[in-house]
């Protein structure tokens, strides 16, 4: 019997799912996310293979699963299997799940957003008001850089809250024009000038890693709040922290660094610990951390791996309101590499 193995935590209904409707032994591993460390024997016969983000692949991962026909990661994010691991493996399908934490992350964004418009991180409280009045959404310029999934929920939300918000939108790839309050932008140096809150929402390619460094911070307010809820590695995190220490009104929200935990001793770590009021807010990679997410992401790539093996093609059902995504990899998609 052929196996599936599933690597890291994965949602029981999702375990249970794969074992009543798969003909194949299930193996779970809950703790381990290297494939170098599972008996040689399991992965002779693995023909599927289920991973989180912490799971990274390359070519050389590729000899250890000789059987190896479908795989799927259960994130939106793709860039820990690399091209010469696909590439290794050309009959291989593999695949991911874009749709599963949109919701999840798009509620931290809008926290961070908020807690720079109100000063939550801040002012500690003392029985008085701060010198300074707040900002409401009507007041503030905010930029959206990438307008995928999470781009267009981010808007869509804080439209709902104030018809009267001002975005900027930069993505290359998405063919809209601008409607009232939503400008569309080709230009990223006009988003990083208008901008006085800019979110990141881009996968990590070989064209977004380190998008922003000591070039880009110039074009900013400084005043301006940067978000990243995207991936550690868009921003030069070294950058980024020269950045706050030349520009004390700057401020950063991130939920992803690179690395991931920050060592010790890293200069934004230093900042976040010296800064008060808060100039950088730091929370540990929890976008997608909540219990639906996990559900939702763990249960569509068990359905994908069973849609696959029944059907022997994947085909999954496209999103007619976003951007052209492919739904296997590598991914012939906005931001990627040509």
């Amino acid at each position: 019997m052929a196996n599936i193995v599933v690597l890291g935590p994965w949602d029981a209904q999702a375990l249970l799912l794969l074992e009543q409707q798969s003909e194949h032994q299930i193996y779970h591993y809950k703790e381990t996310y290297e494939i170098k460390s599972l008996p040689v024997n399991i992965l002779n016969k693995t023909e599927a293979l289920l991973i989180r983000s912490k799971t990274h692949l390359n070519s050389e991962h590729s000899k250890l699963l000789p059987e190896l026909k479908f795989i799927c990661s259960a994130t939106a994010g793709f860039n820990h299997i690399s091209n010469s691991f696909l590439s290794a493996l050309p009959f291989a399908i593999a695949s991911y799940c874009p749709d599963a934490q949109t919701q999840s992350v798009t509620e931290l964004t809008l926290g961070f957003i908020f807690s720079q418009l109100r000063g939550f991180t801040e002012n500690p409280y003392t029985g008085k008001r701060p010198a300074h009045r707040d900002l409401e959404l009507s007041e503030t310029t905010i930029g959206i850089m990438g307008f995928g999934r999470i781009g267009q929920s981010v808007v869509h939300a804080l439209k709902a809250i104030s018809h009267k918000t001002h975005f900027l939108i930069y993505d290359p790839y998405v063919n809209i024009e601008s409607s009232e309050n939503v400008r569309i932008t080709s230009r990223w140096e006009d988003m990083l000038n208008d901008a006085d809150i800019l979110s990141l929402h881009v996968p990590l390619t070989q064209k977004t890693h380190h998008f922003f460094d000591d070039s880009k911070f110039e074009y900013m307010k400084p005043s301006a709040c940067l978000i990243n809820t995207s991936r550690g590695a868009v921003v030069n995190n070294h950058d980024l922290a020269k950045h706050l220490d030349k520009k004390p009104e700057f401020k950063a929200f991130l939920d992803v660094t690179d690395p991931e935990p920050l060592p010790n001793g890293h200069p934004l770590l230093k900042i976040y610990k010296k800064s008060n009021p808060k100039q950088l807010f730091l929370t540990p990679h929890i976008g997608a951390y909540t219990q639906k997410a996990f559900y939702d992401s763990c249960i569509s790539a068990s359905q994908k791996c069973l849609f696959y093996f029944k059907n022997k093609k994947f085909e999954p059902k496209k999103n007619k309101d976003l951007p052209e995504l492919s739904p296997t990899l590598p991914c012939r998609a906005p931001w990627c590499d040509d």
